[in-house]
């Protein structure tokens, strides 16, 4: 199950790293290296991957004493038509909640797509900025975040939904903030900008009928022509015409 309890590993530190203070992103290995989450005084785990929690898709853990993380798990896999989205308020709030009393750790497999979002979408929230900054942002701490092209969609439409507009933030004080916690970050500077996946490309492959509703719109219009040229006049004749023969024999 991923969200097992926090093992001591021998795993170095290349495996999280520190988007905000207190705020990590990582892969599974850091979720389980428990030396470096006591190190960093990490007490909330939010663990968005593929797990076995019976019918349901999200469930939090209190801290034990076999396992002193608070933990939220979602289960979902990484694949565009996940509907990521309906747990961004609960990650968030249980983010904030973290934040409050200690570290906070949100992780997947990778680190790249399920997490990054979540990360991604709680930033949005918090700090108002739209999903290009909040994509930058993300990336410039963990240059191989990449959340795939149903999940890009989805921050988009939280953007919408926030009220959030890239022209509005367009050379505000956050923006400034964002290049200066990009030229202060360490990560930023040894960073290759090949590895760094721009947010304009990733909007521009996004498909403009992601989940097929248009050709189920269509296949819907085709059978209801369908169905109402069977109840025309012309074709009831046919029908009765092709059935006469049938009546005819069962009553020699």
């Amino acid at each position: 199950m991923v969200a097992a309890p926090c093992n001591p590993t021998t795993n170095d530190n290349a495996h999280m790293n520190e988007i905000r203070p207190r705020l990590f992103l990582g892969s599974i290995h850091s979720a389980i290296d428990r030396a470096s989450l006591i190190e960093r005084g990490i007490t909330h785990i939010v663990s968005v991957a593929e797990a076995d929690i019976g019918h349901r898709q999200r469930v939090r853990l209190s801290s034990s004493q076999d396992d002193p993380c608070h933990r939220l798990i979602v289960a979902v896999p990484d694949v565009v038509s996940t509907r990521l989205d309906r747990h961004f308020d609960a990650c968030s709030a249980f983010i904030s909640e973290g934040l409050k009393e200690g570290g906070v750790l949100v992780h997947c497999k990778a680190g790249q797509s399920r997490s990054p979002t979540v990360v991604i979408a709680h930033l949005m929230r918090e700090e108002r900025w739209a999903t290009n900054k909040a994509l930058r942002f993300v990336q410039q701490r963990r240059p191989s975040v990449q959340p795939n092209l149903g999940f890009m969609e989805q921050l988009r439409a939280l953007e919408v939904r926030l009220g959030l507009s890239d022209d509005e933030d367009s050379g505000s004080d956050d923006d400034q903030e964002v290049e200066a916690d990009e030229e202060a970050s360490p990560t930023a500077e040894s960073a290759d900008d090949s590895d760094v996946v721009s947010a304009i490309d990733v909007q521009v492959d996004v498909p403009s009928d992601l989940f097929g509703s248009n050709e189920t719109r269509l296949r819907c219009e085709r059978l209801r022509k369908r169905f109402q040229g069977l109840r025309s006049p012309a074709a009831a004749s046919t029908i009765l015409g092709l059935a006469a023969p049938l009546r005819k024999r069962r009553y020699q």
